[in-house]
């Protein structure tokens, strides 16, 4: 994680509760897209969505050595093992 990313969601961390977080995300879903969809369009690059984002960050953990059941959880799997 880039450092300016990990002091940003640490303030907010430090300043909210977890419930309140939940409740008032920074951004919702659609609001990402968004921003991705220009970002790509001004790189000249593929779209994306978050979700491949998601798939590359599974990737990138376990070709780095993370295993699979600590990558698993921290995708949010009920099941501990499984990923796509």
């Amino acid at each position: 994680m880039i450092p300016d990313m990990r002091r940003f969601l640490e303030r907010i961390q430090d300043e909210h509760s977890e419930k309140e977080f939940l409740a008032n995300p920074v951004m919702r879903i659609h609001e990402c897209q968004g921003a991705i969809n220009s970002a790509c369009k001004s790189l000249g690059i593929a779209r994306f969505t978050h979700h491949d984002l998601r798939h590359l960050f599974a990737t990138r953990c376990i070709e780095s050595g993370v295993d699979i059941p600590t990558v698993s959880r921290w995708l949010g799997h009920k099941d501990g093992v499984r990923l796509p």
